[in-house]
Order: structure tokens, then C-alpha cells, then sequence
């Protein structure tokens, strides 16, 4: 089990420079793409900063999970045109903003100001996580896990309480874009 997280790391990072681990790490025109789909390392500002973000997701992705029974967590929803919700711009332009809001929170600015400022979800997008659905409270905003949108959980159980990371956007996971997330308890 180990064996294939660290090779689903190596796989990500290699992506992540523009490499395929099928050949080798050389990169070309059938290089692949990130989950979160644009193509990382392409040699921008955005690129670099989506390729740190997509290693520091297959990073988080790779911890086990510790259920607390309880979680707090805060998140900065990015979403793009044609998620379910009112936001209007492209997937790339939702995935560089995601990778830039997730670098300006690991740089240690106000998390709640970053909130207010980029989420496509109500401020303060504060939401508790039970893994006891006899515990939930929807009017205290917590959730039972299978109630939230899957990746909410498989990254908030991963994080250590004050740590940041990202659910990247995927169609089952996380449809409607990435979610920076903040541990709070």
C-alpha cells in the first residue's frame, strides 16, 4: 500500500514538471495533465504555481486519514462557469486562481480575508464534519461527512488543525471547482 501511494506521488510530480513517468520523465506533446485539468510546469507564473499546488495535493492525498469524530473547517470555494454555480470564469482561470489563493494562504495572509475576497461560497464558509451522523447539527452548520461534498472530508481528515490544504475539482469529488481548506478544530 505504501508502495503505490509513493509511486501516485512520483506519478503526480513527474506530471507536475511536464514529464511522464511512462517514458521516463520526458515531457512532449502527449505529456499528461493534471486532474484539476490544465497542464502544469507549461513555463508561466500560473503553471509553476498550479504544478506546487498539484504536488502539495498528491502530498496530502498520500497521509492517512485520522478521524477525530469531529473537524472544523474553513474554505475558499473556486468555481468556474458551468459548475452549478453563478461563478463565470473558465476552468483554467478557477484552477490558477485556486493554486494563487492556496500559495497567498500558505504565505500566512488573513484566511478569512481571502475568503471574503475570492469565494464562490457564502462567507465565512465555516462548516463542521461528524463521521457520527446522530452527531450532526445542520442548524450549528455541522454536517454529517457523507453529507458534504466528498473531497470536503478526504482532505479536512488529512489536515492537522491550523494546516491548509486543497480538494482539487473533480466531476465525483469536489464538481463544483477546488476548495482551499483551513483546519480550525
Amino acid at each position: 500500500m505504501r508502495l503505490i501511494c509513493v509511486l501516485s506521488v512520483l506519478f503526480v510530480v513527474l506530471a507536475s514538471c511536464g514529464g511522464d513517468p511512462a517514458t521516463g520523465g520526458q515531457g512532449g506533446a502527449n505529456a499528461p495533465t493534471l486532474e484539476g485539468g490544465g497542464s502544469a510546469g507549461s513555463g508561466t507564473p500560473e503553471g509553476g504555481s498550479v504544478a506546487a499546488m498539484d504536488a502539495a495535493i498528491a502530498e496530502l492525498q498520500a497521509r492517512a486519514e485520522v478521524d477525530t469524530g469531529e473537524i472544523q473547517v474553513q474554505h475558499v470555494l473556486i468555481a468556474f462557469q458551468g459548475s452549478g454555480t453563478r461563478a463565470r470564469r473558465s476552468k483554467a482561470e478557477a484552477q490558477a486562481l485556486a493554486a494563487e489563493v492556496w500559495q497567498r494562504a500558505q504565505a500566512g495572509e488573513d484566511f478569512l480575508g481571502l475568503v471574503k475576497e475570492n469565494t464562490d461560497d457564502s462567507p465565512p464558509g465555516i462548516y463542521g464534519m461528524v463521521s457520527d451522523a446522530s452527531k450532526a447539527s445542520p442548524a450549528k452548520m455541522i454536517y454529517h461527512r457523507e453529507g458534504m461534498v466528498p473531497a470536503f472530508g478526504n482532505v479536512g481528515w488529512r489536515l492537522q488543525v491550523g494546516e491548509i490544504g486543497v480538494a482539487p475539482h473533480h466531476m465525483g469529488a469536489s464538481p463544483y471547482g477546488w476548495h482551499i481548506i483551513k483546519r480550525l478544530k
